[in-house]
């Protein structure tokens, strides 16, 4: 009952491993439109995951859990930028 990542789930991954990278190089370039343009194309990966594949209805209890994890992972790296930008999110939607 191992889940399975596809291409897209590891693609997240990479994305929000690449947040300190975005981060450095902004700092290095005293440029903060680095990390906004790093949320932006996270957030967009993100909507095109989430209307791609099943979370909550995902019948494999594990790759349900493993999604719910990623997603978490998601909204913890946009906050993170967020909140390095000065920028406020809703804490729901």
């Amino acid at each position: 009952n191992t889940p399975d990542f596809n291409k897209s789930e590891l693609d997240l991954l990479k994305d929000c491993y690449e947040f300190s990278k975005a981060v450095n190089e902004a700092a290095r370039t005293f440029n903060p439109a680095g990390i906004a343009n790093y949320a932006y194309n996270l957030a967009k990966n993100y909507n095109k995951y989430y209307q791609e594949y099943k979370i909550l209805k995902t019948e494999n209890p594990d790759t349900k859990h493993m999604r719910l994890q990623l997603s978490q992972l998601v909204v913890i790296t946009l906050h993170k930028a967020m909140t390095l930008l000065g920028i406020k999110l809703p804490t729901r939607m």
